[in-house]
């Protein structure tokens, strides 16, 4: 019987742990794809700027 509890105990420890790591990785992934946009965001502001200099003032993009 405490074999059993003690397997089940295991099980939901690794179930934790794997849960733990995988919103992990999904939040680490979310800050690469928040990275990646701010840089083609950068350069989509350079090709209009060379391509086209009539724009006022140059805009910041701040989301955090």
């Amino acid at each position: 019987m405490e074999d059993m509890f003690e397997d089940v105990l295991k099980e939901l420890l690794n179930k934790l742990v794997f849960l733990y790591e995988w919103n992990y990785a999904l939040e680490m992934r979310i800050d690469v794809s928040d990275y990646l946009n701010v840089e083609m965001e950068n350069e989509n502001t350079v090709k209009n700027k060379s391509s086209d200099n009539t724009d006022p003032a140059p805009q910041h993009h701040h989301n955090k």
